[in-house]
C-alpha cells in the first residue's frame, strides 16, 4: 500500500531544488495554470502564486505570461470589488438604514454621495473609499454589530489584497532585502497549495501533466556516450 504520509509531505520544499529549477517550474506552471483559466476559475489562485514568485525572484519577464498575469490579477481586483459594492449597497445599506436610520448622521457618514458613490469612484480612490467604510464599521459596532464589522473588514481585506498584487504585477519592485529563505518557504508552500487543490479538483483522474512539468525539477539526464569501436587491426603488407 502506498504510504499514506507521502501526501502530507511538501514535494517542492527540497534541498535538491535549485533556485534556477524551481523558477523555470514556477513560471511552467503559472503559464499551465493561466491557459487553463477558462471562466476564472484559477484567477484567484494565480494571482497568489504570482504574488510569492515575484517576493522570490522578482517579476515575471516573459511578456506573454506577464500579460495574462496581469490580466488575471485585474480581474481578481475586479471581482472582489464587485463582491465589496454588491454588499454595500444592498446589504450593508439596509443594514445601515435599519440600525442608524436614513436621513442620520451615521447614514451620511457612510453614504455622504449616496450609493452612486460606490458604483462611480475611480480605482485609484477606491481603496481610500473601501478604508472609510470599513473603520466606520469598526467604530460603530455598537449600533451596527460585530458581523457587520468582520463582513466589511473582510471583504476589504480581500479587495486590498489582490489591488496589491495587481499593482505589482504593473511594475511595482519586490523589496530587495527579502530574506530568501522565507520567500522561498512561502513559495513552495503555495505550490503545494496548488497541488492540493488541483489534486482536490480531480480526484481519480491523475492530470498533473497538465499543470506540473515535473522534469523542469529533475536534474537533466545525459545519456553516456560510447567510446567508438575500435579500428580493425593494419595487415602489415608484404
Amino acid at each position: 500500500m502506498i504510504d499514506l504520509n507521502r501526501f502530507f509531505r511538501n514535494p517542492f520544499d527540497d534541498v535538491e531544488i535549485s533556485d534556477d529549477e524551481l523558477r523555470s517550474f514556477s513560471e511552467d506552471h503559472l503559464g499551465r495554470l493561466s491557459a487553463a483559466n477558462t471562466g476564472g476559475v484559477f484567477t484567484s489562485r494565480l494571482t497568489d502564486t504570482t504574488a510569492v514568485f515575484n517576493a522570490f525572484f522578482g517579476v515575471v519577464t516573459n511578456e506573454e505570461l506577464k500579460l495574462a498575469l496581469q490580466i488575471a490579477a485585474t480581474q481578481a481586483m475586479n471581482t472582489r470589488w464587485d463582491a465589496f459594492v454588491a454588499y454595500m449597497t444592498v446589504k450593508g445599506h439596509a443594514r445601515v438604514v435599519d440600525r442608524a436610520g436614513n436621513p442620520s448622521a451615521l447614514y451620511t457618514q457612510f453614504f455622504p454621495r449616496g450609493l452612486t458613490e460606490f458604483h462611480k469612484v475611480s480605482v485609484a480612490d477606491s481603496l481610500s473609499l473601501a478604508n472609510r467604510t470599513k473603520q466606520l464599521a469598526t467604530d460603530n459596532v455598537a449600533t451596527l454589530g460585530q458581523d457587520f464589522a468582520d463582513l466589511v473588514t473582510q471583504l476589504v481585506t480581500d479587495y486590498s489584497t489582490a489591488r496589491g498584487a495587481q499593482v505589482t504585477l504593473k511594475g511595482e519592485k519586490v523589496d530587495a532585502g527579502a530574506d530568501r529563505r522565507v520567500a522561498r518557504a512561502a513559495l513552495t508552500l503555495q505550490l503545494f497549495d496548488n497541488l492540493l487543490f488541483l489534486a482536490q479538483s480531480n480526484k481519480g483522474d491523475p492530470v498533473a501533466g497538465n499543470y506540473f512539468n515535473q522534469s523542469l525539477l529533475e536534474d537533466a539526464q545525459t545519456t553516456p556516450v560510447e567510446p567508438p569501436p575500435p579500428a580493425p587491426p593494419v595487415t602489415p603488407g608484404p
